[in-house]
């Protein structure tokens, strides 16, 4: 957490409202919890929830994508009558083009196989259920290719509707992205994960280190620790700048804020942010975002499973980012120590794994799940995103969604 006052340390405590508790294979002992706030507002309207006038309202280039995505029914292909012998398909692939990696996979990625073998083995992950999956193989200079699985179309569906509507909420899993976007725009100003930063946020002066923020928004999901990456980065820069024409994600958007004092509290406003770097003082100019997504209401985060699990994939090959070693080094190492809900399940498929992940719930909608799987050896093996509607017994369905998703692909 940051260095608040402690009116404002009691704020935040209120707003995190209650803790998960996750059995882990390979994660750090201490690293068992994780609390997320949640993010849903009251019912959507369908109209964008700004508190202030919008002079500057432009057609983004998210929206001809968006709108293909929320217009997809959600899992609209018939599955196909499952065949005594489920067969997947059997090319892999290497993702080596920015521009074009969102079509190489959706061109590549298998929608009928997982739901064969799950009919096939009497499992039913019931309605509403999301899972994109891919089996890793590495080369003699660990360059990795990969089989892609979506379950049904569920992989690339946008998780709003044309209305508003959630079809999931991507929750605390888009801090990773987060993160990533913090740390690029941080080097571009010379800056360390180690020199102290100061700035006000939501009135309070916080003191921290862009690893402290990176670790917090990683490990214990902490929604100001989000908040202050995404303000580093700037709202317009990250979803312009980064998401759109770095990572070349065709639909993801950011802009919600995870913890407010007051409605009209948004990241649409950077505040200066200035960092010691040796007795130097760097500064980051504050900056006020002009864009608004009108085709994602209600300043929502959106996006799909693919993209939440090609940011994980590039963070973790480091394919596709142009951030130092030491920089995936630190996000490697708060992936694994980030505490995960499918450990279990994993464990059971594949002894000894160990689990890069960042997790998200909101209570009473959603359960998600995005990780990077090796093997005790620490060799890749699998690539997975997963969501199913929050229900008392989610943790449980989680980690039996994650076995039969790995326990498919090892059955083939």
């Amino acid at each position: 957490m940051f260095h608040f006052p402690l009116c404002f340390a009691l704020l935040t405590l209120t707003a995190l409202t209650c803790a998960c508790v996750c059995t882990t294979a390979s994660k750090h002992a201490d690293s068992t919890a994780e609390m997320v706030a949640p993010s849903k507002q009251p019912a959507p309207s369908k109209q964008p929830d700004f508190s202030s006038p919008q002079p500057n309202k432009i057609e983004h280039a998210y929206a001809q994508n968006v709108s293909q995505a929320q217009h997809d029914p959600v899992h609209s292909a018939s599955p196909s009558q499952p065949s005594a012998s489920p067969q997947p398909h059997d090319t892999f692939i290497r993702l080596d083009n920015v521009k074009t990696w969102y079509d190489d996979v959706k061109d590549h990625t298998d929608t009928n196989y997982l739901v064969d073998a799950f009919r096939a083995n009497q499992y039913d992950p019931g309605p509403d259920a999301y899972a994109f999956i891919a089996e890793i193989k590495t080369d003699s200079k660990n360059r990795e290719s990969y089989k892609f699985y979506s379950y049904k179309d569920s992989a690339f569906i946008y998780s709003l509707t044309p209305d508003g509507e959630e079809r999931f909420w991507p929750a605390s899993t888009v801090k990773l992205t987060a993160a990533v976007m913090a740390l690029m725009r941080a080097e571009s100003f010379g800056v360390s994960v180690d020199d102290p930063v100061t700035f006000v946020e939501l009135g309070e002066t916080v003191n921290s280190t862009l690893r402290k923020l990176v670790r917090d928004a990683i490990i214990p999901s902490d929604n100001q620790a989000y908040n202050a990456l995404m303000l580093i980065t700037g709202l317009d820069r990250a979803n312009d700048t980064y998401i759109r024409n770095t990572f070349y994600f065709p639909s993801m958007v950011l802009q919600r804020r995870y913890f407010r004092k007051a409605k009209e509290d948004d990241l649409r406003h950077s505040p200066r942010f200035t960092f010691d770097h040796n007795g130097k003082m760097i500064i980051i100019p504050e900056e006020t975002s002009t864009h608004y997504f009108e085709h994602v209401p209600r300043e929502a985060n959106a996006t799909t499973l693919v993209e939440l699990a090609e940011i994980l994939r590039r963070v973790m090959t480091g394919d596709m980012l142009s951030l130092t070693e030491d920089h995936l080094t630190l996000l490697r190492d708060a992936l694994l120590e980030a505490p995960s809900c499918i450990g279990n399940g994993v464990e059971r498929a594949l002894p000894g794994a160990r689990i890069y992940n960042k997790g998200g719930r909101v209570i009473g909608d959603d359960r998600l799940e995005v990780a990077y799987i090796t093997d005790k050896n620490n060799k890749p093996k699998y690539l997975l995103a997963l969501s199913l509607p929050y229900t008392d017994d989610v943790e449980f369905r989680t980690q039996e969604f994650a076995w039969q998703l790995i326990h498919a692909l090892q059955i083939k």
